[in-house]
């Protein structure tokens, strides 16, 4: 997957590395991580080949909330290794309730959309 990513800061952020986990419906859907540096340019954009394992088998766990077109837990954690951190990895996590439709929407900007 390409993301588009924007820096809206006055200062160039340069990433060493990240990971991340997605859980949808408290299933394990997709993971993925790199140990390339990005850097995103003050006040700049830049794009970033996020590798993605997909979980198949958690597919029957997430399927009726997405036909059905409920709200479903979504939640995303993760690192990121910064030079400022010593390369120490510096968690995150997004954790929300969204239907497929708002999901997709919130993640269009991100893929160029």
């Amino acid at each position: 997957m390409v993301l588009a990513l924007h820096n809206p800061n006055p200062t160039t952020i340069k990433v060493l590395g990240y990971d991340y986990e997605v859980r949808v419906a408290g299933q394990d859907v997709a993971r993925g991580g790199g140990d390339q540096p990005v850097i995103l340019p003050a006040g700049g954009e830049t794009t970033v080949a996020l590798p993605v394992v997909l979980r198949l088998k958690s597919i029957p766990g997430v399927l009726p909330y997405l036909l059905q077109d409920q709200r479903v837990p979504v939640e995303i954690t993760g690192g990121l290794r910064l030079p400022q951190t010593l390369g120490f990895r510096v968690p995150f996590r997004f954790r929300e309730q969204l239907t497929l439709k708002e999901g997709l929407s919130e993640l269009g900007p991100f893929l160029g959309r």
